[in-house]
């Protein structure tokens, strides 16, 4: 009979190790093996004070060509790791089924796998906390977008006749009718070229905020400016997102698309 290789994937939260499930902190401490898609997280700063040794993916991001090549060697050392040692606790930011491609990449490869069993431990995402702070609620018709996406592009812009099939059905993501919040805005370059996108929908003038480590006490921060300086004198890392406000009905660029989208 063949063993049941175990993948447990653990979400760290948006912040500080405090704000862990005890079921989450234990199954850090207690795991054989313990595998972080980044040690680039606050959390992680504590963890050789409750005893949790692991080995990072970070390396994976210097040598990998792109990042969907990174997440299929992140996914392949999952496996490695779940073969060799018969489980392993893989670790991701924030709530693994938030904005996680990696885990969604895991989940695709191992479906239909009767000798791979995989386990989730959720986790308060930046979400929750982004949510809280702009005092939005789920329910308020609030976008979830990746600044990384690679077939990203405006409402009124459509798709290459190469990409057609992948936009099948879809909505494109820069959506103003809509308030957005854009998840991976983790470098300057990426942050301007998302402005560059988004000024093609929004003025200028539009206000966006940034924010940064929320849950990360003392380098939390929370920054409101309009969208043509988003990209200018603020501090923009792994840690950042972006929220930009539904362009009121006056400011808009109104289209037969409208009526479709409302």
């Amino acid at each position: 009979m063949t063993e049941i290789q175990q993948i447990t994937v653990a979400g760290l939260g948006p912040g500080a190790l405090e704000l862990l499930s005890l079921q989450t902190l234990e199954a850090l401490q207690t795991a054989s093996s313990v595998l972080l898609r980044t040690a680039r997280h606050p959390a992680v700063d504590d963890f050789a004070r409750y005893g949790i040794r692991f080995t990072s993916c970070d390396d994976l991001y210097e040598t990998g060509g792109s990042f969907e090549a990174v997440y299929e060697a992140i996914v392949r050392r999952i496996l490695e790791t779940a073969a060799r040692d018969g489980s392993v606790l893989y670790a991701v930011p924030g709530d693994p089924l938030v904005a996680e491609h990696s885990v969604q990449l895991l989940l695709q490869t191992v479906a239909g796998r009767a000798d791979v069993q995989v386990n989730l431990l959720p986790a308060l995402g930046a979400l929750n906390l982004i949510l809280q702070h702009l005092r939005l609620a789920p329910g308020d018709g609030v976008i979830l977008a990746d600044a990384r996406a690679p077939l990203l592009r405006p409402l009124c812009e459509p798709p290459l006749p190469e990409e057609h099939a992948a936009y099948h059905g879809a909505m494109p993501l820069i959506n103003p009718i809509r308030p957005t919040i854009w998840f991976q805005v983790d470098t300057p370059l990426v942050a301007s070229d998302l402005k560059v996108l988004l000024l093609e929908e929004y003025p200028p003038e539009h206000p966006v905020t940034l924010l940064t480590a929320l849950g990360a006490g003392a380098g939390e921060q929370v920054v409101t400016l309009p969208l043509a300086e988003m990209d200018r004198g603020t501090s923009i890392d792994h840690l950042t997102s972006l929220y930009v406000p539904a362009l009121p009905w006056r400011q808009r660029r109104h289209t037969i698309t409208d009526i479709l989208l409302l």
